[in-house]
Order: C-alpha cells, then structure tokens, then sequence
C-alpha cells in the first residue's frame, strides 16, 4: 500500500506525529499514513503499531478519500443533544454575572444554584447540575473560586500611589524605605497527637483533633533597599506593641 503525499500533507502528518501533548489516537492514524506513504507493508504497519490490518486499511482508505480531515473521528449516531449551544452560551453567560443579577442572596454560584437561576429566568428549557458542571469545566470557567481585591475611592489615590511607587523605585541615599504591615487574628494550633510517619502504601497521617492557644498579631516590616524583613508576634495589637522593634530579622 503507497499513499502518495503532497509537501503540505506531510508537513501537517510530520508535526501530528511530532507532538507530545496531542491525542493518541491521532498521532498513531498520522503515524500509520506516513509509514504507508513510505512504502511500508499494511503487514508491517499493523505490526509496528499494535493494530489489525483492518484498521490500516480504513484509516489510508479514510486520509486517500478525505485526506487530513479523515484523521479525526466522524460524528457518532444518536440522540440530538438536549442542551442546545445557545443554552449552553447562556448558562456561560450567566456563570460571568453575580448572583444578585438574578435576585440571588447567595455571595457565588453552585452547579445548582447556576441551573435554577437559568431555567427560572427562561433562558434554559432544563438543565440538571451536573450539566452545568460540565458546561462549565469546558467553558474553564469556576465562578465557586474568588479572589480577594482593593478598591479605594480616595479621589486622590492616583497621586499618592505615584508618590509611594516613585520612592520605592528612586530610594534616597542614605535613608532607610520600610514598608509596614500587620496580621492579626493568627490562630495559634497544635495537634493533640504527634503525626504518624509515612509507611509503605500509606501517607503520613496527624489526629484532626487540635488545642486552641489563642491568636497572635504578626507584625512585619519590610526593607525596600536591603530586602530584609523585621518581624515581630505579640498578643495584642497596641501602639506600643507597633513601636517596639524586634532584636532579629526574620529573613
């Protein structure tokens, strides 16, 4: 069996077979192609490749008739898909908005709360949680995850952070820059039993159980120039306690 190929068709075959991350069963149809167009036997083919000749046969016979196109697989008979693409677009569009667009308390969405949004506003006929997880995860979309931002409406936020930046950027000679923060409310665990090691076919394990030691405020300040960081834990959070300077660097 010889496939005659054009320079386009085995450069595209070439970079198929060449590729690490791509489907399996599209490197091995392109590889199949060009050991055919290499002259190879539909025996040898079968061999080298673990399949049927079967198998070598249909797939030539598919690249001859439809070429690269005849690599992928055709569309599977069966029902037509309950959910159609404008419900999907809609459940995708509805996952980018808030909750509160659809008279929701909830602060995010669920699977579930995402369906019954959709299907009471009309936009959907029906649709289960389970179809909007899936909807979701090929869309890359996780409306459940969010993230933490800062707003400031000081009208003059734009100058002072210019100002902050620039000293950041253009340190004085001679000067120390120090930026300060703090972390309060750090809870302070310990686990009422020593973890048990790692064993052959079995993690490390510790008791879910803990004893409560109070919280503590971290103090901690930072160097712009050295990059030294000065770190302080205390019980509370007072004036004196924010004055008072700590003996060591932490880092």
């Amino acid at each position: 069996m010889v496939i005659q190929l054009s320079r386009e068709d085995r450069a595209a075959l070439e970079a198929i077979a060449r590729r690490g991350g791509g489907e399996a069963r599209l490197h091995r149809r392109a590889c199949l192609v060009l050991l055919a167009a290499d002259g190879e036997s539909v025996a040898s083919i079968a061999r080298r490749l673990g399949t049927s000749r079967a198998r070598v046969h249909e797939w030539a016979g598919r690249f001859q008739t439809h070429r690269l196109d005849g690599l992928h697989d055709q569309p599977r008979a069966g029902r037509p898909p309950a959910i159609t693409p404008l419900e999907r677009h809609q459940v995708v569009a509805a996952a980018c908005q808030s909750p509160g667009t659809f008279g929701l308390s909830a602060p995010q969405w669920t699977h579930e709360t995402l369906g019954q949004a959709v299907v009471s506003a009309g936009l959907v006929r029906a649709i289960s949680a389970a179809s909007v997880g899936r909807i979701l995860q090929e869309a890359e979309i996780k409306p459940h995850r969010v993230k933490q931002w800062c707003h400031s409406d000081d009208p003059a936020f734009q100058e002072k952070m210019r100002e902050i930046v620039d000293l950041y950027v253009h340190l004085p000679k001679g000067e120390p820059v120090l930026s300060i923060d703090e972390k309060s409310g750090i809870q302070a665990l310990s686990r009422r039993r020593p973890l048990v090691p790692a064993a052959a076919g079995c993690a490390g394990r510790f008791e879910f159980e803990y004893r409560r030691h109070g919280t503590g405020c971290l103090f901690a300040c930072f160097n712009v120039g050295t990059g030294h960081i000065l770190g302080r834990c205390t019980r509370q959070r007072t004036r004196s306690d924010f004055r008072k300077r700590p003996a060591n660097p932490i880092l």
